[in-house]
C-alpha cells in the first residue's frame, strides 16, 4: 500500500470522533495542561502535545521527542497564529 499524506480534513474528522470516543478524558487532561492556550513556544507545552499524541495512538518514538519538540518551536512562530478558533476549547 502507498504511503498517502493526511489530509487536513481527516486529521480534523479523526480529531473530532476522539472527542467523542475519549473515555480515558485525555483530551480534557490535555485542554487542562495547556490552559490558557497551545503556546508551543513553551518546551513543557510541546511535550505536552507529544505526549497526548501518544496517548491519542500516535505512537511517536520517544527518542524522536527532542528532534519534534526543537521544529515545532521554530515552525510555531511563523505558522502557530495563522491558525483560526482554538480548537481545544470546548
Amino acid at each position: 500500500m502507498e504511503y498517502k499524506p493526511p489530509t487536513f480534513f481527516g486529521l480534523a474528522y479523526s480529531s473530532r470522533l476522539f472527542c467523542e470516543t475519549d473515555a480515558s478524558g485525555s483530551l480534557a487532561k490535555f485542554r487542562g495542561r495547556t490552559e490558557p492556550a497551545l503556546d508551543l513556544r513553551k518546551p513543557e507545552r510541546r511535550l505536552g502535545l507529544l505526549k497526548w499524541l501518544n496517548e491519542w495512538g500516535c505512537r511517536i518514538n520517544e527518542k524522536l521527542f527532542p528532534d519534534i519538540s526543537k521544529r515545532l518551536a521554530e515552525l510555531f512562530p511563523e505558522h502557530g497564529t495563522k491558525r483560526g478558533p482554538n480548537p481545544l476549547k470546548t
